[in-house]
């Protein structure tokens, strides 16, 4: 079973797009941003944990959110090191889910590493809600 970790966000950005005025907002927010950890170790053992990101400016609630098939995130490596060998790296099951404080959102991701230490990974989703 893989682990848990937390990262740190060193960079975000909403872009905001009003679809729809009146009564009941339909509005399309972008997020983007580099959350930073470290993680690895530069042997040739695959380690696989599993990332959790709380994200800023995402106070909705469940009836707010027009995502019937869940919010799909994509998460890329940005920085890492590799020790020469056959590098390994993946970030895989990504997905947004609301944060079990229920506060905001929270984007979560499995890392793996191999030969390698992943320093930072950029993420970008969206939100479609009727505020």
């Amino acid at each position: 079973m893989a682990g848990q970790f937390v990262g740190n966000i060193l960079k975000h950005h909403r872009e905001d797009f009003v679809l729809q005025e009146g009564p009941q907002r339909h509005v399309l927010f972008l997020y983007s941003g580099v959350v930073g950890f470290i993680f690895g170790g530069g042997d040739s053992n695959l380690r696989t944990e599993t990332l959790h990101v709380d994200i800023p400016d995402s106070a909705f609630t469940e009836g707010q959110i027009k995502a019937p098939n869940g919010i799909a995130a994509m998460i890329a490596p940005t920085n890492f090191n590799s020790n020469g060998s056959a590098l390994a790296l993946a970030v895989t099951n990504s997905e947004v889910k609301f944060s079990a404080t229920g506060a905001g959102l929270t984007l979560s991701a499995d890392i793996s590493t191999a030969n390698a230490t992943l320093f930072e990974v950029a993420y970008q989703f969206s939100v479609n809600a009727v505020l």
